[in-house]
């Protein structure tokens, strides 16, 4: 009885028998590996400074949380100021006025120094009065 290895055939008795052949190869598969006692230790370390690193993540995001919460505030408060004011038209500001004590009419009358308009006009009240000119 005559063998030959390596997809050739073989003879046995009468009948011819085909061999396959046998391939070998290498591969990395990912199984479960039970870790040393040094293993543990690293890992452990490499824990506690992750752990480390992300209580100080979160106290950096925190406080990056309550400087954006400020300056959003302010941008919001701005926006909704000038935003009245669109709305409005106008805009509350500190102007220059003359103000004259008429003794003889008893009258007092605030103008503008800007616009030359008279913005209030009334009776002087007892106090006003009572200040006479020296």
């Amino acid at each position: 009885m005559a063998r030959k290895k390596d997809a050739e055939t073989v003879e046995e008795g009468q009948a011819e028998v085909e061999v396959k052949p046998t391939i070998e190869k290498k591969e990395q598969w990912a199984l479960k590996c039970e870790l040393t006692d040094e293993e543990l230790l690293s890992f452990g370390s490499k824990m506690a400074d992750a752990q480390q690193e992300l209580a100080e993540c979160d106290a950096e995001l925190k406080s990056f949380k309550e400087q954006i919460g400020g300056r959003k505030a302010v941008a919001e408060a701005a926006a909704g100021q000038y935003g009245a004011y669109v709305r409005q038209k106008y805009q509350h500001r500190n102007v220059e006025c003359r103000i004259e004590l008429n003794y003889e009419t008893e009258t007092m009358t605030v103008t503008r120094l800007d616009t030359g308009a008279v913005i209030d006009s009334r009776a002087m009240n007892r106090d006003e009065l009572e200040r006479l000119p020296m």
